[in-house]
């Protein structure tokens, strides 16, 4: 409550009331650049907005030599997270969030959009982000351990996963080494396809799927020493 009461003292008590809402609108924005905020936010000037709180010094911290990302001090981030909640509608700062992924997809940056899809609770956004990373984080980052749990929590919620998806957790357990998941999961992807696959417009592709699930059980058979089964 100090900190609080310091800083609407000392800082957003000091500044227009068109910075102080420019303040509110990007705080549930994990990192900051100016298009970021364009996009989630609709602020046309989000450089003058930038030079401006970066000249009075206000809990800005650069994320990179050419100054182009930036975020805001974890704690002042939070207070100004708790005082937008009072001003704003939750659908508002939700829709800021899904803005923002959409745009973090569509530069690349997948992980932030999948983060602001899920803090935004928009459990279907997240999973069609997800549909289409999959193997960019599975195969080509190696980043396994964040990809098993976007899944687990849209599984928490009762979200549908898409094939991919689907497909490249079955690997991510298999390649964390957690056999014993990955044979049950294997097991139940493979009985999904088959149920699937019968008399439908993607037969063809569901059957190509099938084999890519042969080729995972196989290395995992492998991997855990069962020859046999191998």
């Amino acid at each position: 409550e100090d900190i609080a009461a310091f800083l609407n003292r000392e800082v957003l008590s000091s500044l227009p009331a068109d910075v102080r809402k420019f303040l509110f609108s990007i705080a549930p924005l994990r990192t900051l650049s100016a298009e970021l905020i364009r996009a989630a936010t609709g602020y046309d000037e989000a450089e003058h907005y930038f030079s401006l709180l970066l000249h009075i010094n206000a809990f800005i911290i650069p994320l990179d030599r050419s100054h182009t990302w930036y975020r805001l001090h974890a704690l002042f981030r939070e207070y100004l997270l708790k005082e937008s909640r009072k001003l704003a509608s939750s659908a508002s700062r939700e829709q800021t969030l899904i803005k923002a992924a959409g745009w973090c997809e569509k530069e690349g940056y997948w992980r932030e959009a999948i983060e602001y899809a899920l803090d935004a609770n928009a459990g279907e956004t997240a999973s069609a982000i997800l549909e289409r990373s999959a193997a960019d984080f599975v195969r080509d980052r190696g980043d396994m351990l964040q990809y098993i749990t976007w899944v687990e929590v849209l599984r928490q919620n009762r979200v549908a996963l898409g094939w991919e998806t689907e497909y490249w957790y079955a690997w991510a357990l298999v390649l964390r080494r957690r056999y014993a998941n990955a044979r049950s999961e294997i097991s139940r992807l493979s009985r999904r396809i088959e149920q699937s696959a019968v008399d439908t417009p993607e037969e063809s592709s569901l059957r190509t799927l099938n084999r890519r699930v042969d080729i995972t059980h196989v290395c995992l058979a492998i991997f855990s020493d069962d020859l046999s089964d191998a």
